[in-house]
């Protein structure tokens, strides 16, 4: 009986092809903002989100702006990724493959 070698760590394989993995996910962050009476969200004409601030831009073209909570990493689930690329470095050409 022949005992079977050990299978190469990948630290001593040699090297092959490189590929570049891009993983996207999905973060949730929840705030509650309170606007300044008399105001409700219908005083609103336009909002964005930028640096974790939003922007609401009201009826009378005044701007203010509310910090949101910070993302918590510790509650980032990512576990399994919303989609999954394999990608050429340098160019980021998709390559073949499916996410699974």
């Amino acid at each position: 009986m022949t005992d079977a070698l050990p299978a190469p760590s990948p630290a001593d394989a040699p090297a092959g092809q490189t590929v570049l993995v891009e993983t996207a996910y999905t973060a949730y962050i929840n705030t509650e903002i309170t606007l300044p009476a008399p105001l409700t969200w219908a005083d609103v004409k336009r909002f964005w989100v930028k640096w974790g601030v939003l922007h609401a831009v009201l009826t009378d073209d005044r701007e203010l702006t509310f910090a949101l909570d910070d993302l918590d990493m510790d509650t980032l689930d990512y576990k399994r990724p919303d989609t999954t690329r394999i990608l050429q470095p340098g160019t980021f050409a998709p390559l073949a493959g499916d996410d699974e």
